[in-house]
């Protein structure tokens, strides 16, 4: 069987190029230098590159970035599911990884299981960029 290997992105519509074209104008707008470099390099100074992981997962946050697909008034920004794929996609090719975040951090959808108060608080956490853990009993 042959596999063929794929670019990201060589099969996006129109209106998701677009979009991939703002993510990545964004985040290189908004990458602290050490994620800059390739992932051995970072790994030697773990203090700069901890440093800007946590300020660029605040902007993610700011921007609603970090649960994309949750609506804008609980710090989501209101985006498809085929959006949120997009940034993980683009977050993963600079290699970049959040802690707590990419694969790790799973809440679900605001409006499935939590009250007004929850939502709010895990909104103002969100919009800092705090790291939340649920226990779902």
């Amino acid at each position: 069987m042959d596999f063929k290997e794929y670019s990201i992105g060589e099969f996006d519509t129109e209106e998701q190029k677009e979009f991939r074209k703002e993510v990545r104008e964004w985040i290189d707008k908004n990458i602290g230098p050490s994620l800059t470099k390739p992932s051995e390099e970072r790994a030697l100074d773990r203090e700069a590159d901890l440093h800007d992981t946590k300020e660029f997962g605040r902007k993610l946050a700011a921007k609603g970035w970090l649960t994309p697909e949750w609506p804008k008034e609980y710090g989501g920004a209101g985006l498809t599911a085929d959006q949120r794929y997009i940034i993980n996609q683009e977050v993963a090719a600079r290699d970049i990884e959040l802690p707590g975040h990419w694969g790790r951090r799973t809440r679900p959808h605001p409006d499935a299981f939590w009250n007004r108060r929850t939502k709010e608080g895990m909104a103002a956490q969100d919009r800092c960029g705090g790291i939340v853990c649920l226990r779902l009993h």
